[in-house]
């Protein structure tokens, strides 16, 4: 993506069939957490009763936070953390103990941000990851498979760009969180920071 002009795009940036399956999901009650902030975070803050959104770049966590003020929307937390790609958000989700309806994964460190969101999604909810179809993030189909997660993997377009992209959606089985089995934890040793990621204002 080019240099930001000071304009968001009117949905996330993800292919026309993935925000139609989002559009028919999300509830006005849902919490949501989401990696990667910009359009989708206020497309999102729109549709549910809470939005928290980790964004590592601290000037586009800024631009997002203003863009938000100026649209009222004041269900949606920005947390600016120029480390979560590294660590996963694992000290913030433990600390607020917070079960989440959906988790969007679309910023750095995509591996481990659903290795640490996973537990926190609640029983028949929904973790959804943009280009899932890059061999690098293979572990985090592993873990949610290893887990029992049921998937559907949408490809479609982005529009106006008329970019093709691969969007996966997985859902939480309701017995993974009555029994509370112990999770798997793979070990992630290769860089998880997307240093390639596009920018989606």
């Amino acid at each position: 993506m080019g240099k930001f002009t000071g304009e968001f795009r009117t949905a996330p940036w993800l292919p026309e069939n993935a925000i139609a399956l989002l559009d028919q999901l999300i509830q006005p009650n849902w919490n949501i957490i989401e990696t990667g902030s910009g359009a989708s975070t206020f497309w999102l803050a729109e549709r549910a009763a809470a939005v928290v959104s980790f964004e590592h770049n601290p000037a586009w966590s800024g631009a997002v936070t203003l863009e938000a003020s100026r649209r009222e929307l004041g269900n949606i937390t920005v947390l600016t953390d120029i480390d979560y790609p590294k660590t996963g958000l694992g000290e913030y989700l433990r600390i607020t103990a917070r079960a989440y309806d959906l988790a969007l994964i679309d910023g750095r460190g995509r591996v481990r941000s659903i290795n640490s969101v996973s537990a926190f999604i609640r029983p028949g909810g929904w973790i959804v990851l943009d280009n899932a179809n890059r061999p690098r993030y293979e572990k985090a189909h592993q873990i949610l498979a290893a887990e029992g997660w049921k998937t559907t993997a949408l490809q479609g377009l982005i529009m106006p760009e008329k970019k093709r992209g691969f969007t996966q959606f997985w859902r939480k089985p309701p017995a993974t969180a009555a029994k509370q089995p112990k999770k798997m934890r793979i070990r992630i040793s290769e860089p998880q920071t997307d240093a390639g990621a596009e920018r989606k204002p």
